[in-house]
């Protein structure tokens, strides 16, 4: 089953949801009825361009509807979606376009002068394959090229090997790979994603993230597969989310830590303007939550219940943390996931034991279908069937497991593993602390030892001694920092992961 014929079941004329609301963006409301007729004339139009199943589609744009429907459209005529990240420069643009093998480019007009230099390197894309929405820009105009498009259902037998997406990671350490996802995985997916974070048809979604990220495009198409709502915001902001959650009545939302903290950030008046009441489900993910950021985030959304997840692209879900779990494991990213397979793996890999470090093996139906046109790469990641995000954690008696950080970040100091996602969590206890990162540094004596970065709360001011010895208390000796520095900032992602690289740069 393909997991967007969920929308032509709920677009039926016998479908109590025919004439519901799905996707609002700002003030734009569209039914599921409408939604399926617009997607049916995308794919038709998609076809006229002479592209069939197995082909893809490059697209470029900033938050917006059309997002949905062309994903819909795409995945009922086996077409698989490339979303590109809208920050990523001229070279990274025809880098994902031509490693793709996209046939086609869905832009934005904002993008149309960067498009116009690189199109010429773009293989097998002609002019009248681009397809452009707003006013300027080389190729056909979005509206009056989709209305060329039948409205009638298209029918292509789109098996569950067929890729519906293909993602493209952030390429931080080099050019980005290609993910692809698999249409019975993505089912999977949705179904794991309903259960686990009690998502139903009675929600209404809030999506601030940006949908080139795989996060907010899922949550958006999980909540149409369930007969829900997704309220769509064009790019973030820490007040207007509040604002919106207020305004639309949202009742759930998926934020990384970057966000939750800038809300947070808030002065206590802008926070206590919005009724936020609406809110039952707040969701964290793509990269851990330290646990103050945790504590201040259940403080704050005391009525409504917080779920962290702790996965990747290429396995999807992997573990979960209940609302009822927060207060009693703070430093935990959860149990094993419905359907997950969860081993800890030592360097000859042999499992190891309850309290002892591993590198997270995770097996499911929510898996990739291998990076795109690297196999080596592919089989490096796997063992026995298990992936591998090369991220290193440990399993209390209870079931839990808590990370400790990426397996190439390890720092060995005196021949000692030192984590440092276990130093960045005791030194953000400290209550003048708002975050931290750790590095290994070069050192004659030891090889390397551990550095600290550390952003004070505002107001508050704490001495490079304050912290060395806040460490020394809590931590083994060899664990702790043997150095810090106070910078404004700490570099991350878009999705709030920490480079580490720029940290050991500087």
């Amino acid at each position: 089953m393909n997991l967007t014929q969920s929308l032509r079941f709920h677009a039926s004329p016998y479908s109590a949801h025919r004439d519901k609301v799905c996707i609002i963006e700002e003030g734009r409301h569209v039914t599921f009825s409408q939604l399926n007729r617009r997607a049916n004339q995308i794919a038709n139009a998609v076809h006229g361009l002479g592209l069939k199943r197995g082909d893809a589609v490059g697209v470029l744009l900033y938050n917006c509807y059309e997002w949905i429907e062309i994903f819909h459209a795409l995945a009922r005529i086996g077409v698989a979606m490339v979303p590109i990240n809208y920050r990523f420069v001229s070279r990274e643009i025809e880098y994902i376009m031509r490693n793709s093998e996209a046939k086609a480019l869905i832009y934005g007009s904002q993008f149309a002068e960067i498009i116009d230099q690189v199109r010429a390197n773009f293989n097998d894309v002609p002019e009248d394959r681009l397809i452009r929405i707003g006013e300027k820009g080389p190729g056909r105009e979005y509206e009056s090229w989709l209305n060329q498009g039948s409205s009638e259902e298209v029918i292509v037998p789109v098996d569950e090997t067929d890729v519906m997406y293909l993602g493209y990671t952030s390429g931080t350490t080099g050019f980005p790979k290609g993910i692809q996802f698999m249409n019975g995985s993505r089912l999977f997916h949705a179904l794991v994603f309903s259960h686990e974070l009690s998502l139903t048809g009675l929600d209404r979604i809030l999506i601030n993230m940006p949908y080139y990220h795989g996060n907010a495009l899922f949550f958006t198409v999980i909540t149409v597969y369930m007969g829900g709502q997704a309220v769509i915001m064009t790019k973030f902001d820490a007040e207007n989310t509040l604002a919106t959650i207020e305004r639309y009545r949202t009742t759930a939302t998926s934020m990384v830590p970057t966000q939750y903290e800038r809300i947070l950030n808030l002065a206590e008046d802008v926070k206590r303007k919005y009724d936020i009441r609406s809110m039952k489900k707040f969701i964290c993910s793509s990269s851990p939550l330290f646990p103050q950021i945790r504590l201040s985030i259940l403080d704050w959304v005391h009525e409504a219940n917080l779920y962290e997840f702790y996965g990747s692209a290429e396995a999807g879900l992997v573990s979960v943390m209940r609302p009822e779990d927060h207060r009693k494991k703070p430093n935990s990213v959860g149990k094993t996931a419905l359907l997950q397979q969860v081993r800890l793996l030592d360097d000859e890999k042999r499992e190891v034991p309850i309290g002892e470090v591993g590198e997270i093996y995770s097996r499911g139906p929510m898996m990739f279908g291998g990076y795109f046109k690297m196999p080596e790469v592919t089989e490096e990641s796997m063992h026995e069937g298990f992936f591998s995000a090369a991220d290193m954690a440990y399993m209390d008696e209870d079931g839990y497991f808590y990370l400790t950080g990426r397996k190439k970040d390890m720092i060995i100091s005196g021949g000692e593993n030192v984590y440092p996602d276990e130093i960045e969590k005791v030194i953000t206890l400290h209550p003048s602390v708002f975050e931290a990162a750790v590095v290994g540094v070069p050192d004659t004596e030891w090889g390397e030892v551990p550095k600290a970065f550390v952003v004070c709360r505002k107001g508050s001011k704490v001495a490079e001694t304050e912290i060395l010895e806040y460490c020394r208390a809590r931590l083994a000796k060899y664990k702790c920092p043997k150095s810090v520095e106070f910078p404004e900032s700490i570099p991350k992602s878009p999705m709030g992961k920490i480079l580490r690289t720029k940290l050991r740069e500087k």
